[in-house]
Formats: C-alpha cells, sequence, structure tokens
C-alpha cells in the first residue's frame, strides 16, 4: 500500500500577530509628526499600525525655517500660531471660507470693465491672430462713432504709424510689415465709409499723409486706391454728422449740406490765407456746383443704362450702392390694375419659380441699398434726428416693401368667391414660400407668411380644408422656422448654418440692433470714461452676418410678368376692408348675410384707382 502522506508540520516560529493602537498612540503621533487633529492631512489607521517606530517630522537645510513656516497639507498647526494671527480676520470664524479665500491673496486686483480709446486701437492695428481679431475691426470701423470721432481714430492711427517708423531698432521688413497693416486698415476704412472723411480738416490731413507716403514704393497700391476714394467717393453724407462728427467745431461748413466731393484742393481752397477767405468761399461754391454737374451726369448715365436692360432678360450688374439705391427707388407700387378674375388667371399662370425668382431679386436690391449704419442710426436716432438722414429713405422703402408683398398676398387670396379658387391661389403661395425657403430668402419668406397668416386669411375654414397634406405639412414647417419660440431659435439656427448668397429677416435684425443699444450703456467705469465693448460685442453679433451677406450678391433674372403683379395690382392695406371681405366670404357663427358680399374693389373704376 502506498505509504501515506503526513500533514505538514507547523512551524515553532509564530507570526507575531497585528498590534492595536490605541487612540492616546494616535494622539501621541499626531503630536510628535505636528499635525493638527483638525488639518486637512491626517495618518490613516493602516499607516499607524504599521509602524513600531516614533514618526519624527522631516527636517529641511534651510537654518532660517521657524515653526510658522512649517506646514502640513499647506494649512499651519494650531500651535503655531499667534495669538494677534488668531485675533486677526484672516483667521477669524466669522468670516465665511470662500471670503477669506480672496482676502488672503491681496495681490488680486479689482477687474476693471470696459476698455480706454487707445487700448481699443491697439488691438485694431495689431496682426489679427484669430478670427475674432478679424471680426473686431470691421464691428469697430463700423460703430466706433458712438465714442470717437473721425479726426479723433485717424489722429491715433497717424501717431502710431508714426511712432513705427521712427523705431530704428526693429528689421526693415518687420517695420514695413507693421506699417503695411496699419495702411491696410486706412484703406478698408475709407472704402467702406468715405463719409468720415468728408469734414475739411480731416479731409486735408488725410491727404497730407497719402502725398506723404506716396515716395513710397511699397505703398504704391494703397496711395492709388486711396487717392482714388478721395477724389470721387469721399462725400458728405449720413456718415458726417452722424453721432461724433467732425463737423460739430468746424462752424464755417455747416450751410454745406448737399452731398458733395471734398477733395484735397478743395480743403486747400477753403483753408487759404485771411485776406483771400472771400475768394476761398467762392473757389467752394464754383467746386461744389462742377461736382454736382459731375455727378449728377453720372447718376443719369448709370439710370439710363439700367433703364434699358439686355435682350433676353439678363440680369443689370450692380456695382456700388448707389446702383442698388436707383433701382430700389423703382420699386414703387403703381396700383394700375384692379384686381379681377383676368389677373387671378394671369396669376396662376405665372410659374411659382418665376414669382419666387423675382420677390428674391426685389428682396435682394432692396436689401443692398441698405448700409449697415442706415440700420443702426434707424434704430438709435430720434424721429428728429432721423428726419435729417436722407440714406434712412432707404431703410423706409424696404419696410413699406414687406409689408405691401405681405398685403399683396392677403389681397389675392380673398380675391374669389369660391373656396376652390382661393384654396389653389393659397397652395401656390405655399408653394413659393416654400420655394424661398430653399432660395435662402428669409425676408421675402416672412413676407409671404405673413399675408398667409392673416387673420382674414386664417379663419377661412372652408378654404383651408381643401389644402393637400403635401402643401399642408411643407408649410407647417415652415412655420416652425419661422416662430417666435425660444426668441426665433428656429431661425437663427438655419440663418447660421444658411450658404450664401442669403437674405437675412431684416425686421427681426431691426429688433435685435434696437435692443443691443438699448440693453447696456456705451461708457463704463468709475468716471464714465471707459468703453463698454461688450455692447458692441452684441452689435457685431447681428452685422457680422449682414456684412458677410452683403459680400455675395444674387444673380437672378428679371421676369417683367411677376413683377408687374405684384407692384402693379390695386390692393388695400384697410384691416376693416380686409375683414369685412372675409366675413363675406366665409361667414362667422355669429350670422352675416353671405348674400350681401363686399366686390373687393372691382367696382372703383380705372381712374378711381389711379387718382387713389
Amino acid at each position: 500500500m502506498p505509504r501515506a502522506i503526513p500533514p505538514p508540520q507547523m512551524s515553532s516560529r509564530t507570526i507575531p500577530t497585528r498590534q492595536k493602537v490605541d487612540t492616546d498612540t494616535i494622539q501621541v503621533f499626531q503630536e510628535k509628526a505636528d499635525v493638527p487633529t483638525t488639518g486637512q492631512t491626517r495618518l490613516s489607521q493602516g499607516q499607524l499600525e504599521c509602524n513600531t517606530t516614533t514618526i519624527d517630522t522631516p527636517q529641511t537645510d534651510d537654518e532660517d525655517d521657524t515653526p510658522e513656516k512649517k506646514r502640513s497639507g499647506g494649512v499651519p498647526s494650531s500651535v503655531d500660531v499667534d495669538d494677534s494671527e488668531i485675533d486677526s480676520p484672516r483667521y477669524s470664524d466669522d468670516i465665511p471660507i470662500l471670503q477669506r479665500s480672496d482676502e488672503v491673496t491681496p495681490d488680486r486686483h479689482a477687474k476693471v470693465s470696459g476698455f480706454t480709446f487707445d487700448e481699443l486701437v491697439d488691438r485694431l492695428l495689431s496682426q489679427p491672430m484669430s478670427k475674432a481679431d478679424s471680426n473686431f475691426t470691421d464691428v469697430f470701423l463700423c460703430m466706433y462713432r458712438k465714442f470717437a470721432s473721425p479726426g479723433m481714430l485717424l489722429t491715433a492711427i497717424l501717431s502710431r504709424l508714426e511712432k513705427s517708423t521712427s523705431e530704428k531698432g526693429q528689421h526693415f521688413l518687420t517695420r514695413t510689415t507693421v506699417q503695411l497693416r496699419i495702411i491696410a486698415v486706412l484703406t478698408k476704412w475709407i472704402s467702406q465709409y468715405p463719409g468720415d472723411f468728408a469734414a475739411p480738416q480731416t479731409n486735408q490731413k488725410f491727404s497730407a499723409f497719402v502725398e506723404q507716403i506716396s515716395t513710397e514704393p511699397a505703398f504704391n497700391y494703397a496711395v492709388q486706391e486711396m487717392r482714388t476714394m478721395l477724389r470721387f467717393h469721399v462725400v458728405e453724407d449720413d456718415d458726417t454728422r452722424w453721432a461724433k462728427s467732425d463737423l460739430e467745431v468746424d462752424s464755417d461748413v455747416e450751410e454745406v449740406n448737399e452731398l458733395v466731393p471734398v477733395t484735397s484742393s478743395t480743403t486747400r481752397s477753403s483753408r487759404s490765407t485771411d485776406p483771400s477767405k472771400n475768394t476761398s468761399n467762392v473757389s467752394l461754391a464754383d467746386e461744389k456746383n462742377s461736382r454736382r454737374d459731375r455727378r449728377h451726369s453720372e447718376t443719369v448715365s448709370v439710370t439710363s443704362s439700367e433703364a434699358a436692360p439686355a435682350a433676353g432678360g439678363q440680369p443689370s450688374s450692380f456695382h456700388t450702392v448707389r446702383d442698388y439705391e436707383i433701382e430700389a427707388a423703382t420699386f414703387v407700387p403703381s396700383r394700375k390694375h384692379l384686381l379681377t378674375k383676368l389677373l387671378y388667371h394671369n396669376c396662376m399662370e405665372i410659374s411659382d419659380d418665376d414669382f419666387a425668382d423675382e420677390i428674391t431679386r426685389m428682396d435682394w436690391i432692396m436689401f443692398s441699398s441698405v448700409r449697415v449704419r442706415d440700420l443702426v442710426r434707424d434704430v438709435s436716432l430720434s424721429a428728429k434726428q432721423k428726419a435729417k438722414c436722407k440714406s434712412l429713405v432707404n431703410v423706409t422703402r424696404a419696410i413699406n416693401h414687406f409689408n405691401h408683398v405681405a398685403w399683396w398676398v392677403t389681397n389675392l387670396i380673398l380675391l374669389r368667391d369660391k373656396a376652390k379658387h382661393r384654396a389653389q391661389i393659397l397652395e401656390k403661395f405655399m408653394r413659393i414660400a416654400w420655394k424661398l425657403r430653399q432660395m435662402n430668402n428669409y425676408n421675402g419668406l416672412a413676407a409671404v407668411m405673413a399675408g398667409i397668416q392673416n387673420t382674414a386669411v386664417g379663419r377661412l375654414a372652408q378654404t383651408q380644408a381643401l389644402i393637400s397634406d403635401e402643401c399642408r405639412k411643407q408649410f407647417m414647417r415652415l412655420e416652425i422656422l419661422m416662430g417666435v419660440r425660444r426668441s426665433h431659435f428656429a431661425y437663427r439656427l438655419a440663418w447660421q448654418n444658411s450658404t450664401l448668397p442669403r437674405i437675412p429677416y431684416v425686421p427681426l435684425s431691426r429688433r435685435d440692433l434696437a435692443s443691443a443699444d438699448e440693453g447696456s450703456k456705451t461708457f463704463v467705469g468709475p468716471k464714465g470714461d471707459r468703453i463698454n465693448w461688450s455692447k458692441f460685442e452684441v452689435f457685431g453679433g447681428v452685422i457680422l452676418p449682414i456684412m458677410k451677406s452683403h459680400s455675395t450678391p444674387v444673380i437672378l433674372e428679371k421676369h417683367d410678368n411677376a413683377r408687374e403683379i405684384i407692384l402693379d395690382c390695386f390692393i388695400s392695406a384697410d384691416e376693416d376692408e380686409i375683414h369685412n371681405r372675409s366675413t363675406s366670404l366665409e361667414a362667422s357663427t355669429t350670422g352675416t348675410d353671405p348674400g350681401r358680399r363686399n366686390r373687393f374693389l372691382w367696382s372703383r373704376s380705372f381712374n378711381q384707382s389711379v387718382n387713389y
């Protein structure tokens, strides 16, 4: 039999059991380790059980260490704090912990709100390192008139340019790069806002600067562009006298209120010596008349070229804001054609694409004729100040056109007596609205939807019941897109992600600008001399997308038939008349005689419609 294996013998050497450490021993260890009982760093129970020797505090090599410098976990020991420190506010128990942490760091200074004008100019002329820096330039040049005059900004820029020129320690290429960057800002400034240089004193200073740098070959291109702007485009406009203006101190030019180009020769003649002061005034008047005649001839030539478009309905070209203003002035409703069945059939025969293209083309011209500063002035100036701004007529024209399109849609829907005919044209406008959305024309989309959602149309239950399901679903999506929930969140998201070209919902942009202007102060700080740039960043969130939209034009063919029906219909904008027409078509539950229907301007003669 196999031999049994005996069990393993236990060693006579026993394993020492883990000794227990009582509370008194822990306290002794803490006292010897100089660790407070309420400190942030404590010895764990396991650490104490594994030690059989006394724990000593680590010694440093610095002989100047004092008990006050010894810390355990960054907190001073309770035995090392003097009585004077205990009584100080730093260790007072009456002060909350978060407040103590602020008082412990006396090096922290209170954050100063706002920026000085020099700080903003330095950022304007610095090298752009991000997209935010590039956007800063556009916003600053557009909005700086709220807190500085053109002469003040020009002086600050030229002083920095002179400073960079006088720095001999810099490398030639580095110095030239800085100068080119500053000159690029000046070129962009005069190109976008030439009216800022119309004041004689500012114009003279800028002209002298251009002549000074004309000898440098590196600046030839910029000099040519700035000379062209000074000669042909610098005119006194709404920008000249807006907000902080240089003309407030120039009393000798108060009577010059027309849009007269101001050149260097004009400024030199107006600032001649005293004996020839009367002669200089005469020369200024002659120069003004000659410039006005030349601008009039240029305007006539532009108007004649636009009035006769090329064959085949090709779109006319627009190069300046003035070109768009001239074309937009032709979009005035004439009220030539009465609302008849013939007009209804003509409207139904025109394709939805033609209507959408023509609405978008007119909206783009209206939108391009309005400058960004015009929108800012429209929401920030009083009624008396608006009356002095000539360019605000473009804003008023765009608003009137928006309202006209909305009333035009409502009138055509209420034109026919039978519900099936009203449903047909209602579906047509719903399809047009869908195409406007696909073209990123949010302004035209909002105008058409305003006409469809009019109360006089919305109450027509019989007409609404005949709309197809597909068209109804598409329109419901448009209602969600242009809805007012969460401050037009759906539209803002779609607008942010829309590709160019695009046309914004202008009424909402005007409301956002008004909120930005009234939301906060322009100047902040203890003395009220610091610029609240956060306010202008809010402005930038509105005007930058508009500037970006202006950069890419909408090029569409002109459709005369659609344009004639949109602008030349005799429509009614009287809410009471519209409501009476609606109730006569489909009586309400209160009971209205359906036999007595208003013929909706049909009974008026053609002569009456023209003289209306």
